[in-house]
């Protein structure tokens, strides 16, 4: 069943059509740090920041995926430039995915308090095929790789994002390249191409009281090939120290997240899914960890704290 498993996840995300979720990494507490799904989100925020963030995806599955993400962002030449560092590792299966991420956006102030970005991230990925991991069910087959292999390719990212005190929104686009990933062992000579993914997200920050912020927001995902996944959102925080949320990806996952912020500087968060799927009863959830440090610029924000989450 191990083998079985591992063959069938890696041939999907490597060759299929089912690929359409898992070409670009997934997070469910990507509010938590929206660079992860639009570079022009980097330097939003009036504060430098450094986060870390790991996901185990279908705990008990073999071969499932897991994602390391490591980030930098900021703001320079008074707020109107952001500037940010990423890398990222992701392994599905046999096929392990290793890159580093520049991006830059530069910053309009529309308002006083309202900005447009537009980013670009330029990215170096290194993919490795453990072909020796996999067992196959036909021993004449040809499409994928026995050997263990190397591609190297170079990608881009792009988006717009808008944002004010209230309302955030944003639009981007990932694989715009569309790299092919092409190892020398495949004796049918199939690349796998890496198709262009569409990122729509949007929400609204509600004051409830003094103490009580509603954040409803979604996000919208769209392939080339017209596949798609909506995710509905809604995160209450309170009092700016401790932040609780529940996501429904469509028929797939509902995801329940925690956010902690004991300091100004500290925050932490967590996110479980819960598949709702075919799959459900094939593995015990996900798990996603978040930590992040800031260096805030601007102290006027620890008296005016609800900006920070926007």
């Amino acid at each position: 069943m191990k083998n079985f498993k591992l063959y069938t996840l890696f041939a999907a995300c490597l060759i299929g059509a089912t690929a359409f979720a898992q070409q670009t990494p997934r997070f469910s507490n990507y509010l938590f740090n929206k660079v992860i799904i639009n570079p022009a989100a980097a330097g939003s925020n009036e504060y430098m920041e450094v986060m870390g963030s790991y996901r185990k995806q279908w705990v008990g599955f073999d071969g499932a995926p897991a994602t390391s993400f490591l980030s930098f962002d900021g703001s320079v030449l008074q707020r109107r430039l952001g500037v940010g560092v990423q890398v990222i590792n992701d392994r599905i299966g046999a096929l392990n995915s290793t890159g580093a991420v520049i991006t830059a956006a530069p910053r309009v102030r529309l308002a006083r308090e309202s900005f447009l970005s537009f980013g670009v991230s330029l990215g170096m990925f290194n993919n490795k095929l453990q072909g020796s991991e996999l067992t196959y069910k036909d021993a004449s087959e040809t499409a994928i790789p026995g050997a263990n292999e190397n591609v190297s390719i170079l990608d881009m990212k792009a988006g717009l994002y808008f944002k004010n005190r209230h309302y955030f929104a944003g639009v981007s686009a990932f694989n715009i390249f569309e790299p092919v990933l092409e190892y020398s062992g495949n004796q049918q000579s199939q690349g796998s191409t890496l198709e262009r993914h569409y990122y729509f997200m949007g929400g609204r920050i509600f004051s409830l009281n003094e103490a009580w912020d509603l954040v409803p927001s979604l996000q919208y995902k769209l392939s080339e090939q017209g596949q798609d996944q909506l995710d509905i959102n809604l995160r209450a925080m309170y009092n700016n120290f401790i932040g609780l949320g529940v996501s429904v990806r469509g028929k797939e996952s509902v995801s329940i997240m925690m956010e902690l912020i004991p300091t100004p500087v500290f925050r932490f968060g967590y996110a479980y899914d819960l598949s709702t799927n075919s799959l459900r009863n094939e593995h015990s959830g996900s798990h996603e960890i978040m930590v992040a440090y800031r260096f805030i610029q601007n102290k006027n924000l620890t008296e005016n704290p609800r900006f920070l989450f926007n």
